[in-house]
Protein backbone atom coordinates (compact mmCIF):
# COMPACT_ATOMS: atom_id res chain seq x y z
CA UNK A 1 0.00 0.00 0.00
CA UNK A 2 1.27 3.55 -1.25
CA UNK A 3 0.68 6.27 1.24
CA UNK A 4 0.51 10.02 0.44
CA UNK A 5 4.38 11.62 1.03
CA UNK A 6 4.16 14.83 3.85
CA UNK A 7 3.85 18.40 2.36
CA UNK A 8 7.72 19.08 3.18
CA UNK A 9 8.93 16.05 1.70
CA UNK A 10 7.40 17.30 -1.88
CA UNK A 11 8.45 20.50 -1.35
CA UNK A 12 11.60 19.58 -0.72
CA UNK A 13 12.00 17.12 -4.01
CA UNK A 14 10.42 20.38 -6.42
CA UNK A 15 12.96 22.67 -5.03
CA UNK A 16 16.01 20.21 -4.65
CA UNK A 17 15.25 17.09 -7.33
CA UNK A 18 16.34 18.96 -10.35
CA UNK A 19 19.96 19.74 -8.65
CA UNK A 20 20.20 16.27 -8.35
CA UNK A 21 19.55 15.48 -11.63
CA UNK A 22 21.64 18.32 -12.77
CA UNK A 23 24.82 16.78 -10.39
CA UNK A 24 25.31 19.86 -8.70
CA UNK A 25 24.23 18.41 -5.08
CA UNK A 26 24.02 15.34 -3.32
CA UNK A 27 22.01 13.21 -1.87
CA UNK A 28 23.05 13.83 2.01
CA UNK A 29 23.62 17.40 0.73
CA UNK A 30 19.95 17.65 -0.22
CA UNK A 31 19.55 15.81 3.10
CA UNK A 32 21.29 18.62 5.53
CA UNK A 33 19.51 21.02 3.74
CA UNK A 34 15.98 19.63 4.22
CA UNK A 35 16.48 19.12 7.72
CA UNK A 36 17.69 22.38 8.14
CA UNK A 37 15.16 24.25 6.13
CA UNK A 38 12.81 22.03 8.30
CA UNK A 39 13.93 23.34 11.45
CA UNK A 40 13.85 26.66 10.57
CA UNK A 41 10.27 26.77 10.24
CA UNK A 42 9.59 24.58 13.58
CA UNK A 43 12.10 27.44 15.51
CA UNK A 44 10.00 30.08 16.98
CA UNK A 45 13.33 32.77 16.56
CA UNK A 46 16.06 33.11 14.03
CA UNK A 47 19.88 33.66 13.49
CA UNK A 48 19.82 37.75 14.75
CA UNK A 49 16.73 37.97 16.46
CA UNK A 50 16.70 40.03 19.41
CA UNK A 51 15.55 38.14 22.23
CA UNK A 52 15.45 38.39 25.98
CA UNK A 53 14.81 35.62 29.36
CA UNK A 54 11.37 35.73 30.70
CA UNK A 55 11.97 34.58 33.82
CA UNK A 56 14.69 34.67 36.87
CA UNK A 57 17.92 36.09 36.18
CA UNK A 58 18.03 38.95 32.92
CA UNK A 59 19.81 38.26 29.89
CA UNK A 60 18.68 40.23 26.31
CA UNK A 61 20.97 39.74 23.52
CA UNK A 62 20.82 38.52 20.02
CA UNK A 63 20.01 34.80 18.53
CA UNK A 64 23.69 33.33 17.71
CA UNK A 65 22.97 29.47 17.29
CA UNK A 66 20.79 26.69 18.12
CA UNK A 67 20.91 23.53 19.64
CA UNK A 68 19.12 20.38 20.64
CA UNK A 69 19.02 17.58 23.59
CA UNK A 70 16.76 14.95 24.70
CA UNK A 71 15.12 16.98 27.28
CA UNK A 72 15.47 20.51 24.91
CA UNK A 73 14.35 20.07 21.48
CA UNK A 74 14.15 23.24 20.48
CA UNK A 75 17.19 25.46 22.02
CA UNK A 76 19.40 28.80 21.59
CA UNK A 77 22.60 30.14 22.25
CA UNK A 78 21.92 33.40 22.93
CA UNK A 79 25.01 36.79 23.16
CA UNK A 80 24.53 39.30 25.55
CA UNK A 81 23.88 42.41 24.26
CA UNK A 82 25.23 43.81 27.78
CA UNK A 83 28.44 41.59 28.19
CA UNK A 84 29.26 41.21 24.39
CA UNK A 85 31.20 37.29 23.74
CA UNK A 86 29.36 36.33 26.61
CA UNK A 87 27.04 33.41 25.71
CA UNK A 88 23.74 31.60 27.22
CA UNK A 89 21.93 28.79 26.34
CA UNK A 90 18.00 28.47 26.71
CA UNK A 91 14.97 26.34 26.07
CA UNK A 92 12.74 28.36 23.45
CA UNK A 93 10.32 28.09 26.22
CA UNK A 94 12.33 30.39 28.40
CA UNK A 95 12.89 33.14 25.98
CA UNK A 96 10.54 36.05 24.22
CA UNK A 97 11.59 38.21 21.28
CA UNK A 98 12.04 41.61 21.74
CA UNK A 99 11.58 43.69 18.52
CA UNK A 100 13.52 46.95 20.36
CA UNK A 101 16.11 46.46 18.09
CA UNK A 102 16.16 44.55 14.22
CA UNK A 103 18.75 42.34 12.99
CA UNK A 104 20.88 45.27 12.07
CA UNK A 105 20.70 46.90 14.93
CA UNK A 106 18.44 49.45 13.98
CA UNK A 107 15.43 50.86 16.11
CA UNK A 108 11.68 48.78 15.79
CA UNK A 109 8.80 50.40 14.73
Amino acid sequence: MQTEPEQWAVEAWERYGPMIFNCEITGPEVLQLVVEERERKLRKFNLGDRVTKTKGSSWTGLVVGFYSTSLTPIGYAVESENEPGSVQIYPESALASDPLLDRQGKEGV
